[in-house]
């Protein structure tokens, strides 16, 4: 199956949002099936990948990653507090600053 097959398969969109330029969508059956395949392949990679570290070395990492999160959305809500100049990329979406700006 290819890849639009498989998104458009997986996919469905939800009647009733007033705004037409608005779309929500939601995991058809066969999509949770692909999220579900695609989760336990995700966490057998990460167990393998993290088996190489002591049970200490898991508790820093984790602790590590944990504070790294907590600055990154500190940060993001500091820099969504700012103002902006009209034409600044969202501070939610970094990328957009490789993008050029607004998408």
């Amino acid at each position: 199956m290819s890849r639009p097959a498989l998104c458009a398969s997986s996919v469905s969109r939800v009647p009733g949002c007033s705004d037409r330029r608005a779309a929500a969508f939601t995991l058809t059956e066969e999509g949770e099936a692909v999220y579900r395949r695609a989760f336990a392949q995700a966490r057998a990679f990460n167990r393998e990948l993290a088996a190489c570290l002591s049970a200490e070395e898991a508790r820093v990492l984790s602790r590590c990653l944990d504070k790294l999160q907590a600055r990154a959305e500190a940060m993001m809500e500091q820099a969504q507090a700012l103002p902006q100049p009209e034409d600044a990329a969202p501070a939610w979406d970094p990328l957009q600053v490789w993008r050029g700006g607004k998408g």
